[in-house]
């Protein structure tokens, strides 16, 4: 079949050229401005899977609270090691269902310290320092006017010489230094205090995560009252804005909220008020149509939220402590009366239409839920305080009767106990522990994976310096000897190919089109991308690609076919390509960089990489994205994405340099961290010999290799090749010729089949 060459380049270069070239300047510029692109936030369903989690691991603030537990809000003494030993064994187990966990302390020292452990002077370095400076006092009214006037200058200068980890050790401690004159040494001497916040693993309680957004909440007791302002803080930092916060005499915690579907139950008792109810219902923070008040007149402490008494397993099946319930064996306590009142959303706002109903009726007449007793034993053990992960699959607390785990098991519940005995004895659980911030997707049929043993490769049979990609891709170069750049790609191509075969990875390479001239198909990450859903479908999604003579590399039924030939059936293909239309672009997994494990994309945004075709492949997908822009040494946007970041199943090499924005690079880093990412840094010009195209794979024999080009290789760190070998074994190939020319290395070859 003859080739379309010279004629068809020469009436593109003419035709075409000047028409692409003003739409890359235009896209330039446009993608040049800030985008504001809030995070995704809302929980609208209990039994919807976690997706982001915010949570605090319980340290050296808690000392204080175990030496008297009645007085810092707890039930007994414990092991702070040992709390802290079992949380983190938490945040893993929700990592591996998927979730994003942020932590506090990470949060509040992101972006202030550098790989040695030194601060990095900046805009979140002086919000920690001032942030630091209002949680310290100090007290000078002992001591003479002038002392007292030296005090201000002389805290300032204390808070500047501190470190980022000790900045953040003033935040939880709050402590207060009284000050008194001395005849003696320097004629100061002075008394500690310190008001730590003690409760503040129980990060369920200090706001509540709506359908509709964040409520930060105004704390019933004293002792936990300052909660609320590291919250605030930490919010601030991840870009989130609660849409409310409780004033006045209203008090709310989050152990008295709960998600389900069209409705939310917010509990009132001995945390919760009237009148915080009052604030949240006024000001329509819910997202539903329809709130249920669930008042508690006992008001216990040892059911002091609803979430210690009731919990929801899944759109019809839920837990209520027995002494609640009318059942055959045994009649409710009429001393511990629970009822309801219920409100629904008109156009001027939410009216009550029903008062004092019984709660287990309601619950169970109208809302259709199946209520399983648990006896006062087993919920004083936190039986009833688990986190759901999906529907009808909890993380419960271990400890409980034998009789209780049947019960669950026989409603088809899978329960994975764990061993909380430690944090349990500050008064809370699995519950209290988490803020789920971001719900959203069912259950999973199939585990998702992050690494493939299967990769679909195309020979570089037309391979040249592409002028029209060029524009928006500063890391090709035209080589002087452009006749052998095709010989010579070629022959690096086939390299590779052996080399991955030979460690194991099935290679699916197919020649270039013989039709149509297509000098970058040996990139086809940019126009495809597999993914497994839920009930384990296969999908093929198809991009849009910026250059008309990229387009050209796309082929469907071939890639089917031999696919197909492999065992592997396309279930769908959702096609995007129709956006080119409309000169929107989103360039396959050269634009996006995926964890898909955790069903997040990362997305550094340039005229390849368009926002709202970014925001169609989540929807379809079931992803949410981070947004960012990343530049180059030349100060213009990065073309792709994986150029400088790549993610592993459990480490992200990242250029956080090249990410300009202060709150940008904080927001990046700060997911990668909260995706349980071991983060390695690499520099700008560590970028321009592309160390961050790498990607990792697993052989057939399930080991774990690391991809990557002999440039890149070279220009890695000892130290930095040290930590990728804790993910696997690095394979260097060489592909000099197409990195040059091609301005694209070794991920970008590698279309991956999941």
């Amino acid at each position: 079949m003859l080739k379309i060459r010279n004629q068809r380049i020469w009436k593109w270069n003419l035709a075409a050229g000047v028409a692409v070239f003003l739409v890359v300047f235009v896209l330039i510029s446009a993608c040049a401005e800030t985008v504001e692109k809030k995070p995704e936030i809302g929980a609208q369903a209990e039994w919807m899977a976690p997706k982001k989690i915010l949570m605090h691991t319980p340290g050296d603030e808690v000392f204080l609270g175990v030496l008297h537990p009645d007085a810092a809000l707890f039930e007994k003494p414990f092991s702070i090691k040992k709390a802290g030993e079992q949380h983190r064994e938490y945040i893993d187990r929700l990592r591996g269902y998927g979730a994003a966990v942020y932590t506090v302390l990470d949060v509040l020292l992101e972006g202030t310290l550098n790989e040695e452990g030194d601060a990095v002077p900046g805009p979140e370095l002086d919000a920690l320092r001032n942030f630091a400076a209002k949680s310290l006092t100090i007290d000078s009214s002992a001591v003479s006017l002038d002392m007292q006037d030296e005090q201000v200058s002389y805290k300032e200068k204390t808070i500047s010489q501190l470190s980022p980890d000790e900045l953040a050790k003033i935040i939880l401690l709050r402590p207060t230094v009284h000050l008194y004159s001395t005849e003696t040494n320097t004629g100061l001497g002075a008394t500690y205090e310190m008001d730590p916040v003690m409760n503040l693993y129980f990060l369920r309680d200090q706001m509540i995560t709506t359908a509709k957004g964040v409520v930060i909440s105004k704390m019933h007791s004293e002792q936990r009252a300052p909660e609320t302002e590291i919250i605030k803080f930490v919010l601030n930092k991840l870009g989130i804005e609660p849409i409310y916060e409780v004033k006045g005499e209203g008090r709310l915690e989050g152990g008295d909220y709960f998600s389900a579907g069209d409705t939310a139950l917010i509990g009132q008792g001995l945390r919760t008020n009237a009148e915080g109810v009052k604030q949240l219902l006024d000001n329509r923070v819910f997202g539903v149509p329809r709130v249920v008040v669930v008042k508690d007149s006992w008001q216990n402490q040892e059911e002091m939220h609803l979430d210690t008494y009731f919990n929801i397993i899944s759109p019809k099946l839920a837990v209520l402590v027995d002494l609640r319930m009318d059942t055959p064996e045994k009649p409710a306590d009429k001393d511990i009366r629970t009822t309801v009142d219920v409100y629904q959303l008109e156009e001027d706002g939410y009216k009550l239409k029903i008062e004092d109903a019984d709660f287990q009726e309601y619950m169970e007449d109208e809302l259709g839920f199946t209520l399983i007793p648990v006896s006062r034993k087993d919920q004083n053990l936190y039986g009833i305080n688990f986190l759901d992960v999906v529907s009808n699959k909890i993380l419960a607390i271990d400890g409980v009767s034998a009789e209780y785990k049947k019960t669950l098991s026989d409603a088809g519940v899978d329960a994975t106990w764990m061993d909380f005995s430690a944090l349990t004895s500050g008064y809370g659980a699995a519950h209290c522990t988490t803020q789920v911030l971001l719900r959203k997707g069912i259950t999973t049929d199939t585990e998702p994976s992050q690494l493939t043993d299967k990769v679909f490769m195309v020979s570089p049979d037309d391979f040249a310096y592409n002028l029209e990609t060029a524009k928006s891709n500063t890391f090709q170069h035209q080589l002087e000897d452009a006749d052998k750049v095709t010989e010579l790609a070629v022959e690096q191509f086939n390299n590779t190919v052996n080399v991955l075969e030979t460690e194991g990875i099935e290679v699916i390479h197919v020649p270039s089109r013989e039709d149509v001239e297509t000098p970058d198909a040996v990139f086809p990450n940019n126009w495809f991308s597999t993914h497994m859903t839920e009930n384990g479908n296969n999908i093929l999604v198809i991009y849009p690609m910026l250059t008309p003579d990229r387009r050209a590399e796309v082929r469907i039924d071939l890639l089917e076919e031999k696919l197909k030939d492999q065992g592997y059936d396309v279930d769908e293909v959702i096609d995007l390509s129709y956006f080119d239309e409309q000169n929107k672009f989103l360039e396959g997994t050269g634009s996006m960089v995926l964890d898909r494990w955790h069903h997040v994309t990362f997305a550094s945004i340039s005229p390849r990489t368009d926002i709202e075709v970014l925001d169609e492949f989540c929807r379809q997908l079931n992803y949410r994205s981070i947004v960012f822009h990343s530049y180059d040494q030349n100060g213009q946007l990065i073309y792709h994405t994986n150029v400088m970041m790549s993610i592993g199943d459990d480490f992200a090499v990242i250029a956080a340099d090249n990410i300009k924005d202060d709150k940008e690079r904080t927001m990046v880093l700060a997911e990668l961290r909260a995706l349980g990412k071991r983060i390695i840094k690499i520099s700008p010009e560590q970028v321009n010999h592309m160390c961050g195209n790498i990607l990792q794979l697993k052989t057939k024999d399930n080991n774990r290799i690391i991809v990557m080009s002999t440039t890149a290789y070279e220009n890695f760190t000892a130290e930095q090749k040290t930590e990728l070998e804790k993910s696997g074994k690095i394979v260097p190939v060489d592909i000099h010729t197409i990195e040059e020319v091609g301005g694209g290395s070794a991920r970008c070859m590698l279309g991956e089949v999941f």
